[in-house]
């Protein structure tokens, strides 16, 4: 299983109202879960390891996961609030404004032992071996 280790958030994403107001739309992301997401449409085994919420956007968050086949067997659900990512375009450009004062992703703390790090391959995806760094690390985590 490939594992992606960060944040999983709710963007609203601007879109226009009906009456032609601005208006947001939530949609649960964040870099983590959108390359775990990524990897299991490839038809990769993925999971996320980080803090995902028990509140509404948490619970958002944690569907899209189950929908798109992505293992929240070790990411560690708590009452925190979820992270919320606001986007607005100016001049082209993404904007953001981030709200993650106390947030499960925030307050999320890696346990001892609760990855089985000795079910990771030493090999990557491309066949190559880990490098020495990527190794230390992992040796050290366990």
């Amino acid at each position: 299983m490939l594992l992606s280790c960060g944040d999983a958030l709710v963007d609203f994403l601007p879109v226009k109202s009906v009456d032609g107001r601005d208006a947001a739309v939530p949609v649960a992301g964040g870099s983590c879960l959108n390359i775990a997401v990524g990897m299991a449409r490839l038809g990769a085994p993925a999971g996320v390891v980080g803090g995902i919420s028990t509140d509404l956007f948490g619970r958002m968050i944690a569907d899209h996961a189950r929908m798109s086949q992505v293992d929240l067997r070790y990411a560690t659900r708590s009452e925190h609030q979820t992270t919320l990512a606001f986007v607005r375009h100016i001049g082209g450009e993404p904007q953001y404004v981030f709200y993650d004062e106390a947030t499960a992703s925030r307050n999320w703390v890696y346990r001892h032992g609760s990855i089985p790090f000795d079910e990771i391959s030493k090999r990557s995806m491309s066949g190559r071996p880990h490098s020495p760094t990527t190794t230390g690390q992992l040796r050290r985590l366990r």
